[in-house]
């Protein structure tokens, strides 16, 4: 097989079948076309090459990033599950395995990618706001905006789309571990997960962003994605199936790991809030369920201009997100050994 062809999947197959049909189908909804399709999760949720990493000095790609989520991150979801599914207590093993994977779902999405990529960009182009705009680019700027009044910045140059700032894709997966390591919602957690099993008609959803968390609110227009302040509460929503979702605040301890709820409206805003973070898609078991959800399709987590923590070597290490129009579109990018 083309290593720089293989198809893989940011939201793991093992993950998303849990949100399946009697069939073996999950009913995903475009939020940007608005448009609902059936798929298997072998064939959802995915793009060629996301984590494909340049191997400069032999001239060659390698998936050992993706083969790491497959052999280690993905391999304990599925018995992870069973015993979530279970009610049984979990140990500090298997506390940790879900800890592991809810992190890998928050940096492994586009939602994450492009942010990065875009936090990078923005980085860029504010430090070459510092030099004047001289030469043939000024010419040709004041050219195609003679109404222009002062000196352009090169900030100017890019939005009149006279210069392009594409960035190497291979930042994203860099920023990882960072982006992993200051986690503020996850690196607080110090009580009990807590496990809400749904014994309502309506299942819970799931997203191409399934990770969520900021400082509790209770309208839903005033939620800061992925905001943090130790003296306030903080909520962390992850779907789990159909039938269970992760609700829980990290400074707060549980007596008991799980909770049973039975009031609907409880589960429409659970399904609110997942579908307000998803950067594209988001799925369940039902057309109908999916039809049935708000579609938050012109907003979605996205970087807050200059906010970001860009270290030297343009290795993102925190990002600060809000509520804005999605990034479309991939960054373009040929490394100088491909054909």
């Amino acid at each position: 097989m083309d290593l720089m062809q293989k198809q893989q999947h940011y939201v793991p197959k093992c993950y998303s079948k849990n949100f399946t049909n009697g069939d073996g189908y999950i009913y995903m909804r475009d939020m940007w076309n608005d448009t609902i399709f059936p798929s298997k999760p072998i064939n959802a949720l995915k793009q060629s090459r996301l984590y494909t990493q340049p191997v400069h000095a032999e001239k060659r790609f390698d998936n050992a990033l993706e083969n790491l989520f497959s052999s280690t991150v993905e391999s304990d979801w599925t018995p992870l599950v069973k015993v979530i599914d279970q009610r049984k207590p979990l140990n500090r093993e298997e506390w940790g395995q879900l800890i592991q994977f809810m992190s890998s779902m928050r940096v492994r999405v586009p939602n994450t990618i492009k942010a990065v990529l875009w936090a990078v960009k923005d980085r860029v182009i504010l430090e070459a706001n510092k030099f004047p705009v001289e030469g043939i680019c000024l010419e040709l700027f004041k050219k195609k905006n003679p109404e222009f009044q002062g000196m352009p910045l090169f900030e100017d140059l890019v939005t009149t789309g006279l210069v392009n700032v594409p960035i190497d894709p291979h930042r994203s997966l860099l920023s990882f571990e960072k982006l992993i390591k200051n986690n503020k919602a996850i690196l607080a957690i110090n009580g009990n997960p807590t496990f809400i099993h749904n014994l309502t008609k309506t299942p819970f959803i799931s997203s191409d962003n399934p990770f969520i968390s900021h400082t509790h609110v209770r309208k839903l227009k005033k939620i800061r994605p992925y905001s943090y302040d130790h003296n306030l509460n903080t909520e962390i929503i992850f779907p789990i199936t159909s039938k269970i979702v992760l609700l829980m605040n990290p400074s707060k301890v549980n007596e008991k790991q799980y909770f049973n709820i039975t009031k609907e409206e409880t589960v429409r805003e659970i399904n609110n809030k997942i579908s307000l973070y998803s950067d594209r898609y988001i799925f369940g078991n039902s057309a109908s369920l999916i039809r049935s959800i708000p579609n938050f399709g012109d907003i979605c987590p996205v970087p807050s201009s200059g906010k970001s923590r860009v270290g030297p070597n343009g290795v993102v290490h925190e990002l600060i997100l809000e509520f804005g129009s999605p990034i479309k579109g991939r960054n373009k990018w040929k490394y100088d050994f491909e054909a």
